[in-house]
C-alpha cells in the first residue's frame, strides 16, 4: 500500500503532524502546514520557550486567512 492510499481511509483535517523538538522540527512543522495539517512539537522544558514564542502559528492577515509560525501547539516534558 503507498502512502496515497493509506492517507484515504483518514480524515485528513483532523491530522496533527507531531515532531520532537530538535534541529529538523521546523521543517517538519512548515512541510506540515504547507499541506494544510496542523501541528504539534514535544520539547524539553525550556527548550519549549523557542517554538512557543517564535514559531507559534498566529494570525497575520485576517482578510487573506494567512498565518504566522508554523508550530500550533507545544508539548513541554521534563527531563
Amino acid at each position: 500500500m503507498n502512502s496515497k492510499e493509506l492517507l484515504k481511509g483518514y480524515d485528513l483535517k483532523h491530522l496533527t503532524v507531531g515532531a520532537l523538538g530538535g534541529h529538523s522540527a521546523l521543517d517538519v512543522c512548515a512541510g506540515a502546514k504547507k499541506h494544510g495539517f496542523r501541528t504539534v512539537v514535544v520539547a524539553q522544558e525550556g527548550r519549549e520557550k523557542t517554538y512557543e514564542q517564535y514559531f507559534r502559528a498566529r494570525p497575520f492577515d485576517s482578510a487573506q486567512g494567512d498565518t504566522l509560525g508554523c508550530v500550533d501547539e507545544v508539548i513541554k516534558v521534563k527531563a
